[in-house]
């Protein structure tokens, strides 16, 4: 079912909408980003593998034996306060995490992709994370950080990578809209009662 916003409403943006949207640019995009990773540090092709295991659990956590690379992408909630605008449209900047974990044989191995794909990542959601259609007008890069990742009965060593991103969303709901009535589709915008104007000539001088 395609997604529509009605004129009576008008848009009611979900978290969980910003964090569905990534994760379908993510595989949209992923694998152009990590072959163009691989040529920035002159690596072979197919030296980062596409990911396929995404989640979007409150929590970024590992449970042996999951399929890496793991990608959890989180939309917590705003970042300061909304801003009403004209009209009554109300703006606000979301707070996104992307979450990385991923496994290799040794520390070198593991470090060299762990921070590939961070900066693969970076560039994927600073150029090409297509939050446009829900109202998207502009998206920060705030943090990155780097850590060992404690798994149990892990095979492999494991790393993770958390990338954090604030998101200025124009248009989050509007102060005003709405129907006239519960239950009562198909919704109309609410309409000025009639009025009558009567309008007297005067002469001039």
């Amino acid at each position: 079912m395609s997604a529509v916003v009605s004129e009576v409403f008008g848009r009611m943006l979900s978290a969980s909408q910003i964090e569905e949207a990534v994760v379908v640019a993510m595989k949209k995009w992923y694998p152009t980003y990590l072959r163009e990773q691989e040529n920035q540090m002159g690596l072979p092709e197919a030296t980062f593998p596409i990911p396929q295991n995404y989640s979007d659990r409150n929590k970024f956590d590992m449970e042996a034996p999951e399929e890496l690379p793991k990608i959890v992408v989180i939309a917590p909630g705003t970042v300061g306060a909304p801003r009403k605008g004209g009209g009554g449209v109300y703006s606000a900047v979301w707070r996104l995490g992307v979450g990385i974990a991923i496994g290799a044989d040794n520390e070198v191995d593991a470090n060299r992709l762990v921070k590939a794909f961070g900066a693969a990542t970076r560039g994927l959601m600073m150029q090409s994370s297509e939050l446009g259609p829900l109202g998207a007008i502009d998206i920060e890069w705030t943090d990155e950080l780097y850590e060992d990742l404690p798994v149990p009965n892990a095979v492999q060593l494991v790393k993770a990578a958390s990338l954090y991103f604030n998101i200025d969303f124009g248009d989050v709901i509007t102060r005003g809209h709405g129907p006239l009535v519960p239950d009562s589709q198909p919704y109309t915008i609410p309409e000025f009662e009639t009025a009558d104007v009567t309008l007297e000539q005067e002469s001039i001088g």
